[in-house]
């Protein structure tokens, strides 16, 4: 199946590569996402430019450099016949995503498959980036806790508010309003296994692995610890300051020449 601006996406449900369809999985930079709103073909070609040598480079070890993107060609069915432009311009989005160690967000083949195939509405493609965005923020962890500002940056992007800078697509900007923040998390809980809570703290936490309830409960053991860890060491720093105290009441009853200002410190 293709799409009516070339990318040739064709469903290989078998891949050299092993792993099944369904499973098969992307870590996307975030810097692939600059210009989507312009031109979101474009972007996906980049991205898939990018995953394809990624993965013929890093992953894959027998045959050359252009059997090899073939084969991973096929991982994210792709048509074989675009190994030579993703050799010349996937080697120079590695190359640049290796200087520059941008960050990457993980994201199921079938889903791109999904977006270079399918006619998709603006806020299809806001939760695109938003996947993304939030993929490349919690990164490995189970659950991560983070700002509406740092995930619209990814979104758009870039790594840090600083390179975004007025850069920010008017498109995302929009969506920087309430009204627009809960209809994303309520796209993303309903349809994405996505776990939010921003109850009476400042950023939100979140997590895809586990529950809403799983999450409130990780949440509240952690500030718990946190909790007992501060009061130790407050309990700790009052018993110092009750020691040393108690050290020089007692030097200087026993010897009132060795008082503070005896020694100069009043």
């Amino acid at each position: 199946m293709t799409n009516n601006q070339g990318i040739n996406m064709v469903l290989y449900r078998q891949s050299r590569i092993g792993t099944e369809f369904k499973d098969r999985y992307l870590n996307v930079p975030v810097n692939l996402l600059q210009g989507y709103f312009e031109n979101h073909l474009s972007v996906l070609q980049k991205i898939v430019n990018f995953c394809v040598y990624q993965l013929a480079k890093e992953r894959l070890s027998q045959g050359t450099l252009t059997e090899r993107i073939e084969v991973a060609g096929e991982f994210l069915v792709l048509d074989p016949q675009n190994a030579k432009s993703i050799m010349y311009h996937g080697r120079n989005l590695y190359r640049d995503w290796l200087v520059n160690d941008y960050p990457r967000g993980g994201i199921k083949v079938k889903v791109l498959y999904d977006y270079a195939n399918n006619q998709k509405s603006e806020f299809d493609k806001v939760i695109f980036c938003a996947l993304i965005g939030l993929k490349s923020i919690i990164q490995k962890d189970h659950y991560k806790k983070t700002t509406f500002d740092t995930l619209f940056v990814r979104m758009a992007g870039y790594s840090t508010s600083k390179l975004a800078e007025g850069k920010i697509p008017d498109v995302i900007q929009k969506y920087r309003s309430r009204h627009y923040r809960a209809k994303i998390i309520k796209n993303l809980e309903d349809h994405w296994h996505f776990a939010y809570e921003a109850d009476h703290t400042r950023g939100f936490y979140f997590s895809f692995r586990m529950s809403h309830e799983e999450l409130c409960h990780t949440i509240q053991k952690k500030k718990l610890t946190t909790k007992s860890i501060m009061r130790e060491k407050t309990e700790t720093k009052n018993e110092t300051r009750k020691r040393v105290r108690e050290f020089y009441e007692n030097r200087e009853k026993s010897d009132p020449s060795m008082s503070d200002e005896t020694l100069g410190y009043t």
